[in-house]
């Protein structure tokens, strides 16, 4: 057998710049993979109320942002520790992608917060699913102040609304389902109703909470789209958000996004009438109108960047709906808490459990009012 052949300096140097090509496209994938690790954790979407902090287990941000407040106060029978806890569990949530709506929180278990892997927050008291046909059943739909940010499972607002329904149904029983999430608005929900309706899960009612984050997202673009945008097309600009800065702007886009609601709440009620359900469209009260912000009853000093639209316009949201603009299925809580006396947000904008419950009774009161109760 004859002896294999030497390697030329030729063939050696042949093969050194083969191996360094293979090193610079392994390293070149591993970094590409990591950006895109990166991106996805970055891009991960938080509550409204805190889009811009990192999210990280080792500080409270609510705290951290306002630390004049008095959280004790504020959470009448919970302990220090407990309230950290609380504000923590609702900081951490996590959400994925889902289809239709972008995006939807993940599933969890705790002593405060718990979301089920049908997308809705536990209540005050155990909701089957799919829902019993016998119970009559409520759909609540709405953002991050429908699903409680800040507030145990059964103090949220869609608990106090269970709650306030029963006795009106003497001999059966009334199973609220809390289907709010962070960052939704009315076009979000729509689209989740609708998904659900898809799916032959028909309630007996359903209830849209909505306002706020209407002026969030006033040209109807939600919250992840510019980062989807970017992932399916990255060589391409993604959809920006715009903030009005003059009072036309600011007018403009109030008027845009009234018009919008408005077919909101008429493509809805069309979905409901088709599948005969019962549909109540609420709007919701902000800090920024009918409300007396004292130390007794709002002790943050500053609101969200986010909402400033909201603060200049809201007055707006309302006179369209004293006007009619958002039919007879439409009820006008915007004043719940007007003439409070004690404190009705956990944060600048978020429900405590005192106001969630004010806002409760008026849904309840003003729908059966206008013979909008099953």
């Amino acid at each position: 057998m004859s002896a294999l052949p030497r390697a030329t300096p030729d063939a050696a140097d042949r093969r050194l710049q083969t191996a360094f090509k293979v090193i610079v496209v392994l390293a070149t994938l591993v970094a590409a993979l990591a950006a895109g690790l990166v991106w996805s954790w970055r891009g991960r979407p938080r509550f409204a109320g805190n889009p811009v902090l990192p999210l990280t287990a080792a500080d409270n941000l609510i705290q951290r942002k306002f630390p004049e407040v008095d959280f004790g106060a504020v959470y009448p029978g919970l302990a220090p520790a407990e309230i950290d806890q609380l504000q923590r569990d609702c900081l951490g949530l996590r959400y994925v992608y889902a289809p239709f709506v972008e995006f939807a929180p993940r599933p969890v278990t705790g002593r405060f917060v718990n979301i089920t892997p049908a997308g809705y927050r536990l209540g005050r008291t155990a909701a089957p699913w799919p829902p019993r046909a016998d119970d009559v059943t409520v759909f609540v739909f709405g953002g991050s102040t429908t699903f409680g940010f800040g507030l145990p499972d059964g103090q949220t607002v869609v608990s106090a609304l269970e709650a306030r329904l029963a006795p009106r149904f003497p001999g059966r029983r009334v199973v609220c389902y809390n289907f709010g999430r962070g960052y939704y608005f009315s076009a979000q929900e729509r689209a989740l109703f609708e998904s659900l309706l898809a799916d032959g899960v028909v309630p007996t009612l359903a209830v849209f909470i909505d306002g706020l984050n209407e002026f969030i997202y006033h040209d109807g673009t939600p919250q992840l789209t510019p980062e989807l945008a970017t992932f399916l097309a990255p060589d391409l600009a993604a959809p920006a958000r715009s903030e009005p800065t003059d009072d036309r702007a600011r007018a403009a886009a109030v008027d845009e996004l009234i018009a919008r609601y408005r077919r909101h709440v008429g493509l809805a009620a069309a979905l409901a009438q088709a599948n005969r359900v019962g549909v109540i469209f609420v709007g919701q009260p902000v800090p920024f109108l009918d409300f007396s912000m004292t130390p007794a009853t709002y002790p943050f000093r500053s609101t969200f960047a986010e909402h400033r639209l909201a603060g200049w316009g809201y007055g707006r949201f309302k006179d369209a709906a004293r006007d009619g603009a958002f039919g007879d299925r439409f009820v006008w809580c915007g004043n719940a808490l007007a003439g409070a006396d004690r404190i009705m947000y956990v944060d600048s904008i978020h429900y405590s459990a005192a106001g969630a419950d004010r806002l409760a009774a008026c849904i309840v009161e003003r729908a059966a009012e206008v013979g909008l109760l099953p």
